[in-house]
């Protein structure tokens, strides 16, 4: 069969091989188009996203609550918060424990050193909710999406924003702080946020007689 493929006659005025770059219309290859193709390619893997995921970007952006409430859980998605194994992704040296608990620090650790413990317990949420049985943060927020309400998942999302507010207050300025009543002090103020919001509404629309 070999003997056979390589005795079939070809085309002299056939032009003679040549790489062609198919990002390009006329085959050249040159770094923009390389960098365009990369460019493309990053934005396809970025719209592939799962649906429940972007089911989550939605529930998140939705809430009805403070803006600074939206982005706290946007940032807790994405995993932009400095705690010790995201630093030490940058400082090589910076050490990885956890200054509480001495434990590798990472995000969803911040929602169950003792103190948070105390806030979770006391904003009445079940432990299931929050627990470190959870690998992502994500795993954690999707899981509370389906589990509660939108008013729910806000005071979720307030509590999460309360703990490592805590955690700031534990490692730089009060240690001994009443936990207990920190995550029923952010209801507070959310309540008190969504009142002002309401009024301050009805009196830029008032009803037409």
């Amino acid at each position: 069969m070999q003997e056979l493929i390589l005795s079939i006659p070809l085309c002299d005025s056939w032009p003679a091989d040549n790489l062609i770059w198919h990002y390009h219309s006329r085959g050249l290859f040159s770094v923009r188009t390389a960098y365009y193709m990369l460019i493309s390619d990053s934005l396809s893997s970025s719209r592939s996203s799962s649906t429940a995921e972007n089911s989550l970007w939605r529930t998140i952006w939705r809430c009805n609550g403070p803006p600074r409430t939206r982005l706290f859980g946007w940032r807790a998605a994405k995993g932009i918060f400095p705690y010790a194994v995201a630093i030490a992704k940058c400082v090589s040296s910076f050490p990885k424990g956890c200054v509480i608990c001495g434990h590798l620090e990472t995000l969803m650790l911040s929602w169950s050193v003792h103190f948070a413990s105390q806030i979770w317990e006391g904003c009445g949420f079940d432990t299931t909710l929050w627990t470190t049985r959870f690998h992502t943060i994500v795993d954690c927020l999707d899981n509370a999406q389906f589990s509660l309400d939108n008013d729910c998942f806000r005071n979720f999302l307030v509590v999460m924003c309360e703990c490592w507010n805590a955690r700031n207050r534990f490692i730089f300025n009060n240690p001994n702080c009443d936990w207990n009543s920190s995550g029923k002090k952010a209801f507070d103020f959310v309540h008190s946020y969504r009142a002002t919001h309401a009024l301050e509404s009805r009196e830029s629309h008032p009803p037409v007689p």
